[in-house]
């Protein structure tokens, strides 16, 4: 049977609830207006839940954005500031004004669809270096302890991005780590146009079926939220989508098999720069927001520029 790939909690959930037609067991559903934004709140609280969705036990909070890349300042500042206050909701629980946080940029900055991740952080002010070198005059800047990473992908380094981060982790024992990384979706609707926070830590390549090892808490050893842009659907859980809103399904298509030969071709929009630059520094300048708050939005923009 033909299986949907696709990293994003509400898709998964949408599925399970359409085959079961039914609400589904031990998933909470919520829809709400924030900030200005569609959000949509999947929390999976069970192991049922868990094998419904295929997703693991968690909170996963996803803002529809829009084409916000087409837009101006004024969509970058609204969408960063709505961002930066999930985020906050999420390492509630886990932040620590004595121990830093970890910032970790996945993927490959070389292709566009997977440059999210490396060219978010490269939006991040760090500030580690100061608090190790300049305590005084950090102390009195009013900014957060931030380290941040980008550890490229394994066919770069040849060492798993998940040892490189458990490595770091272990050195500077941060309260939590941030990841930030380029998602798979279902729907093609969705691409560049939402974004995706979890407080489950994230699996990179899981949507596009080069699954690597996990950059979470039970890999890593610190809470890992985890902030995700859909870039990319494969060609097969494209084709399944178009024919299903056309109302038919992919079982009655007599040439299937051929089909199913792209299930390794993947579709990123024709805006896929303009969309990777763009949600780069909403992501970035919301890990700003969240953490420098003392920082007025002109001056964050000159200082992570």
């Amino acid at each position: 049977m033909f299986e949907v790939r696709t990293d994003m909690a509400v898709e998964a959930h949408e599925i399970a609830s359409k085959n079961k037609n039914s609400p589904v067991d031990g998933v909470i559903f919520e829809e709400e207006d924030y900030s200005g934004y569609k959000m949509t709140r999947v929390e999976i609280i069970n192991e049922t839940g868990e094998k419904e969705t295929g997703k693991p036990i968690g909170k996963y909070l996803t803002l529809q954005t829009g084409k916000l890349w087409e837009e101006g300042i004024e969509s970058l500042n609204s969408s960063a500031h709505a961002v930066a206050s999930l985020l906050l909701e999420l390492c509630a629980p886990f932040k620590k004004s004595d121990k830093p946080i970890l910032v970790i940029g996945l993927g490959n900055i070389t292709i566009t669809a997977d440059a999210i991740g490396p060219k978010s952080v490269s939006h991040i002010i760090v500030t580690r270096h100061l608090k190790e070198e300049m305590p005084d005059i950090f102390s009195g800047l009013g900014l957060f302890d931030i380290a941040a990473l980008s550890p490229g992908v394994l066919g770069q380094t040849g060492i798993e991005a998940s040892d490189i981060v458990k490595s770091v982790a272990e050195k500077l024992k941060p309260a939590f780590i941030i990841a930030i990384d380029a998602l798979a979706a279902r729907d093609i609707s969705r691409l560049g146009c939402a974004i995706q926070l979890t407080d489950t830590g994230i699996a990179p390549g899981s949507g596009i079926g080069n699954k690597r090892s996990a950059i979470d808490h039970k890999n890593i050893g610190v809470p890992v939220i985890s902030i995700g842009i859909p870039t990319v659907v494969d060609a097969m859980t494209l084709t399944a989508n178009i024919v299903e809103k056309l109302g038919a399904s992919l079982d009655d298509i007599s040439k299937r098999s051929s089909l199913e030969d792209g299930v390794n071709f993947y579709v990123s929009p024709k805006d896929a720069d303009r969309i990777s630059d763009y949600m780069s520094k909403v992501v970035g300048y919301a890990i700003n927001m969240a953490f420098h708050d003392k920082l007025e939005f002109e001056e964050m923009i000159s200082i992570a520029n």
